[in-house]
């Protein structure tokens, strides 16, 4: 089982290079979005959840956990992978089966920090566009309202970002261009190099 991870910054578009990228695979592949990893903190409130603890620092993440399944994938049995509730800062435990891939494509802020991987890509964007792609994603659903977004992103996002986050692309083997709009031929051309560098990693 080939492991490749994908880091960035919120906003950076780690999903859509993920899911991107995976058509590019030859052989089985699986997707977990590090989100689903977030420490359990259920005991809080939705409020407190919200507003006062910062999802966007490593330790925020039970890696430990996530270390668990890989190793259980790579010894060839399934894990059941927990979920991530958006909504209001819950985790669910058990909740997706995985079976063990050829391809297992790890996405999130801090997915570089696993223990194990074959091949690992950054997506480097600027603090503007981590802003600008935030705001945007605002629905009052996943997010609340733009003054709480704001808050957010003064308080926790970016001087996390600044810290842990972007220290993360001196030891990756892929640094990719963010900041090309996706669906344009320059962003086709950078997944193109993207793949071309994973080819020389890819045992199988």
């Amino acid at each position: 089982m080939q492991i490749i991870t994908i880091s960035g910054g919120s906003g950076s578009g780690k999903t859509t290079l993920a899911n991107k990228f995976s058509k590019f695979l030859k052989h089985t592949f699986s997707i977990i979005n590090l989100d689903n990893y977030y420490m359990n903190l259920n005991h809080l409130d939705e409020n407190d959840l919200r507003s006062t603890v910062n999802r966007d620092i490593p330790n925020s993440f039970d890696i430990s956990k996530l270390n668990e399944h890989i190793r259980i994938l790579k010894s060839g049995n399934s894990v059941l992978m927990p979920s991530y509730d958006f909504n209001n800062g819950k985790i669910h435990e058990n909740v997706t089966e995985i079976n063990p891939p050829n391809y297992l494509l790890i996405e999130g802020l801090f997915s570089s920090l696993i223990e194990i991987s074959n091949f690992s890509v950054y997506i480097d964007v600027t603090e503007e566009l981590i802003i600008k792609r935030n705001l945007n994603r605002i629905t009052g659903e996943r997010f609340g309202d733009k003054e709480f977004m704001i808050e957010r992103l003064n308080k926790m996002v970016l001087p996390a970002f600044r810290e842990y986050n972007i220290k993360q692309k001196n030891n990756v083997n892929f640094i990719f261009n963010g900041s090309i709009e996706i669906g344009t031929n320059e962003y086709n051309k950078e997944m193109q190099n993207l793949y071309n560098e994973f080819c020389k990693f890819d045992k199988l």
